[in-house]
């Protein structure tokens, strides 16, 4: 089935959002092929992948993931990543200034690629642990409004597929897909692209698969967020309408600044920029970028009319202490989970097992 596949997809051929779905499953149950998957992957990036191929690949993810409970109106901020930019954890920071804001955050994610600039790699640096069960994160959820999902621990399933995305040296439909295959699954949603030509297919896959309300976003100078240095091309989806639009720094009252300027680091230095914006010492571009990318997730979330009023609610909630309260009580609240189940493994350890260690 690969190799027919491969051959049809390098002749241009689109695959409908079945076909897509089954080829996905059939990757997944590949077994000591490596260089075949690799191919067919590279052959589908090559041809440009479609909404209905995105979509499905998306449902094959979803049916296999490991689940997370969330409210109806919980919300993510994901990018697909790429922009092989030096970067400050723009969503992950945002995702607590828009919980703090009364929005729930279920935020997906993985570690840096290449290097520890990833989200996840932030969370570490941070002291926070990362991998939560399912269980524990609904609960976080619950209690604070906030659950931080491991792309990695979440989709167990992706390990069959990670020689191949090494073999294909290259963006692959799984970095589009990651974004739409929240373990919570999350109806409201902020999706960046450093690749504007890839808006189109996945506003189609948000639609097919059937979320309430979705901005999917690309900034100046080719970044997955919401930008303060030049124009932001966003796509804002919903059930039953797609609209585009641009909007420039200018519009939230933000004076443009050159990206390179933008503090940003490995994840130690990503860290010490996150306190000093909870403590309200960052610089203003981090201040500013963090409250632009969190006011359009209480915008896509129905919490305020515009991005502007959410801009100025998350720019207020970062300036009066709110988003570092709200730091404080996640952290409390999952270390206390970590120590109660380090407490319990112990418990439960045979006699003499944690003995001459």
């Amino acid at each position: 089935m690969l190799c027919k596949t491969i051959e049809r997809l390098r002749k241009g051929s689109a695959l409908s959002f079945d076909e897509s779905k089954t080829l996905a499953n059939a990757i997944f149950a590949v077994e000591d092929d490596a260089r075949t998957v690799a191919d067919l992957l590279i052959a589908l990036a090559d041809k440009g992948e479609t909404g209905d191929e995105i979509a499905g690949f998306a449902s094959a993810l979803l049916d296999r993931v490991d689940a997370v409970a969330a409210p109806a109106v919980a919300a993510d901020l994901c990018g697909t990543g790429g922009s092989g930019l030096s970067r400050f954890n723009v969503s992950t920071a945002a995702a607590f200034v828009a919980a703090a804001c009364g929005v729930p955050v279920a935020k997906h994610g993985n570690k840096g690629s290449r290097c520890a600039n990833g989200s996840f790699d932030l969370l570490e640096a941070l002291d926070l642990p990362i991998d939560l069960s399912p269980s524990d994160s609904s609960d976080a959820l619950r209690a604070t409004g906030l659950a931080f999902l491991y792309a990695r621990q979440y989709h167990p399933v992706m390990k069959k597929v990670a020689v191949a995305r090494k073999l294909a040296s290259r963006r692959t439909i799984f970095n589009l897909v990651g974004p739409l295959a929240n373990p919570a699954g999350v109806r409201f949603q902020i999706i960046g692209t450093a690749d504007t030509s890839r808006i189109d297919a996945l506003a189609a896959a948000v639609q097919i698969l059937g979320r309430a309300r979705v901005l999917i976003v690309s900034g100046e100078p080719g970044i997955d967020e919401f930008s303060i240095s030049g124009q932001s091309t966003v796509c804002d989806i919903t059930q039953d309408s797609i609209r585009t639009f641009s909007c420039a720094p200018n519009d939230f009252g933000i004076s443009p600044v050159d990206y390179d300027t933008v503090p940003s680091g490995l994840a130690e230095s990503n860290a010490k920029i996150f306190l000093e914006l909870l403590d309200g010492r960052a610089d203003v571009s981090i201040t500013d970028m963090v409250a632009l990318n969190a006011g359009a997730v209480l915008y896509a979330t129905g919490r305020v009319e515009s991005i502007l009023k959410g801009f100025e609610l998350a720019k207020t909630a970062i300036t009066d202490g709110s988003t570092k309260r709200k730091y404080d009580e996640y952290s409390s609240y999952v270390k206390n989970i970590g120590r109660s189940n380090n407490a319990m493994h112990a418990n439960s350890a045979p006699p003499g097992a944690l003995q001459n260690r």
